[in-house]
């Protein structure tokens, strides 16, 4: 994942062929997926390791090839668990909560919603993606009931296990508006990746002002640098009077040189604490208001339990 060798960025293709919208995400997802096999190896799970039940033969197995990187294009052969159930010993008892990227319905009406959108620059696509996403996927929280300083997805993660139980492709979550944080990610990993980003998708914890506990989120290269983009927990956009209007994805910039140990993450899975970003809103004329909040992300730890809410 280094600057300067991103794929020519697709939504300039798009214009370019505006009537053949399905020709030209079949070929982004091929060069995608090959630079995929390229970058991970085939047949992982996506995950957070966890305490393994030594009742449960296999599961230790499960649970050990768990990863919580992917480094571009999640193919339908990548099964991603967002959630093992445990008992009260905290071990798992069963093989957990999971789906397969297994239907890509969504990136063709991902490339028929931007075609005729006017997009210049890195901020202006990843607003589309939030919007895009937005309308794909549930949103529980009504911006105008919203504070001015962000815009959290909280929800009780006990609900989200009862309710996803034998749910394992991604469109059974975005068929009944049902996604949080996981697919969020995962499907905004896979738009930047078509579209010519690099971008890892984790898994890990975020602790701010709205919550905390297990994430998922991303990191991708942009023209400014290596940042951190959070699309289910994004942060509020307002007008010059502080009303909200809508909002945007959280984007944390990374010191350049943090991308190093980050990649060693690959190897190692010792979990990676990532600096407090601090937060801020947007304005309608493009004004970056702090709020003085901070926000800290992990990779690989989900062990962010410091109130009774959680951030997906």
């Amino acid at each position: 994942m280094e600057k300067g060798e991103t794929m020519v960025k697709g939504y300039s293709i798009i214009k370019q062929y505006p009537d053949d919208v399905e020709g030209v995400i079949d070929y982004l997802i091929e060069k995608a997926a090959e630079l995929s096999k390229k970058l991970n190896n085939n047949n992982l799970v996506l995950g957070v390791d966890c305490s393994i039940n030594p009742e449960f033969d296999g599961l230790e197995e499960v649970v050990h090839n768990t990863k919580a990187m992917w480094a571009g294009f999640l193919r339908d052969d990548v099964k991603i668990v967002y959630k093992f159930i445990k008992d009260d010993n905290g071990y798992t008892v069963n093989e957990g909560c999971y789906y397969y990227m297994d239907d890509n319905k969504y990136l063709y009406d991902f490339g028929e919603y931007i075609k005729d959108k006017k997009i210049e620059n890195d901020y202006e696509f990843l607003d589309c993606i939030i919007k895009f996403l937005d309308s794909y996927l549930y949103n529980e929280l009504d911006i105008a009931k919203n504070d001015t300083d962000v815009y959290p997805i909280i929800y009780d993660s006990r609900n989200r296990v009862i309710d996803s139980i034998g749910r394992h492709s991604i469109s059974d979550f975005y068929s009944d508006n049902s996604a949080q944080c996981s697919e969020y990610s995962a499907m905004a990993s896979n738009i930047l990746s078509v579209f010519g980003y690099d971008v890892l998708y984790l898994g890990g914890s975020v602790n701010c002002k709205s919550g905390s506990g297990g994430h998922a989120y991303n990191i991708a290269i942009l023209d400014d640098g290596y940042a951190i983009i959070d699309f289910s927990v994004p942060v509020s956009k307002s007008d010059i009077t502080g009303n909200i209007i809508g909002c945007s994805p959280f984007i944390g910039f990374l010191e350049e040189d943090s991308m190093g140990y980050i990649s060693s993450f690959a190897i190692s899975h010792e979990p990676i604490d990532l600096t407090d970003y601090e937060i801020v809103r947007l304005t309608d004329n493009d004004l970056f208001i702090s709020n003085g909040d901070k926000r800290h992300y992990v990779i690989g730890n989900v062990n962010y339990y410091d109130n009774k809410k959680y951030v997906k």
